[in-house]
């Protein structure tokens, strides 16, 4: 955790102190998550996201967004004793790279770095729980893809989706990437 506030701390730094023609607004966000893994044919868990975020204009057209995340994941599944959820949750760093074909709409990819803070089996019913986290990876990456759209100069809505690209597991040969699908509002502060 310390190294990605770090991390976090030295984007914000450079885009703030960069030497470019732009506007800089720091902002909240959060919403709907509907996580999976993949190579499972379980369902998915609906969970949800939050943060914080700071968006820097290049030009018109060009932003960069570092954004510092919770992020629920995981699925849900039938065993021999009912249904299960495995609740995941992570400290996301996705670095946003935007495009602005309109002054009113956005597209963004960029790279996102995530901690795993918690890994939980849990039934589905609200009963007993056990920690997984010793059987999953500590980090994972992705890479994110998304389109916003302006409802107001400080108020966005957004959707994102997040394509796992590292084994989150480290239980057996089999490769398990955590895919999340997040709707949202985002608001502005400049």
């Amino acid at each position: 955790m310390k190294k990605i506030s770090m991390l976090l701390t030295a984007v914000v730094g450079i885009l703030y102190c960069a030497n470019v023609k732009g506007q800089t607004a720091f902002g909240l966000k959060g919403g709907l998550s509907i996580a999976n893994v993949t190579h499972n044919t379980h369902k998915p868990r609906v969970t949800g996201h939050g943060g914080i975020f700071v968006n820097r204009a290049i030009n018109k057209n060009w932003h960069v967004q570092p954004e510092l995340l919770y992020s629920g994941e995981g699925q849900r599944y039938l065993w021999s004793d009912g249904e299960h959820v495995s609740a995941l949750s992570y400290l996301q760093l996705p670095i946003m790279i935007q495009y602005y074909p309109v002054s009113q709409v956005y597209l963004e990819v960029g790279p996102q770095f995530g901690l795993l803070l918690t890994a939980k089996d849990k039934m589905a019913d609200g009963g007993s729980h056990t920690n997984w986290k010793v059987n999953m990876a500590t980090g994972e990456f992705a890479i994110a893809t998304g389109l916003g759209i302006k409802a107001t100069d400080r108020v966005i809505v957004y959707g994102r989706y997040n394509f796992g690209l590292t084994d989150i597991t480290s239980l057996d040969q089999i490769i398990h990437h955590s895919n999340v699908g997040q709707v949202g509002v985002a608001i502005r502060f400049h």
